[in-house]
């Protein structure tokens, strides 16, 4: 089973994909590490600014 890389209350970048909302790559925290789905490591993350949360890939994430 695969290790999550980023912990709880840590600053991301998050890449949104093609078809999901945001043109932009932006700040989040991340709030909840998820179990994989398909394969792929999942992170509830919460923007800083607005305070939107969203479940995303790790693959979309990236060091700040």
């Amino acid at each position: 089973m695969a290790e999550h890389k980023f912990q709880v209350g840590q600053e991301v970048r998050f890449r949104p994909g093609v078809l999901q909302v945001g043109s932009q790559t932006e700040i989040y925290v991340i709030v909840r590490l998820l179990p994989e789905d398909s394969g792929n490591l999942q992170y509830r993350i919460r923007h800083n600014a607005s305070g939107l949360e969203r479940v995303v890939s790790e693959r979309q994430l990236f060091f700040g």
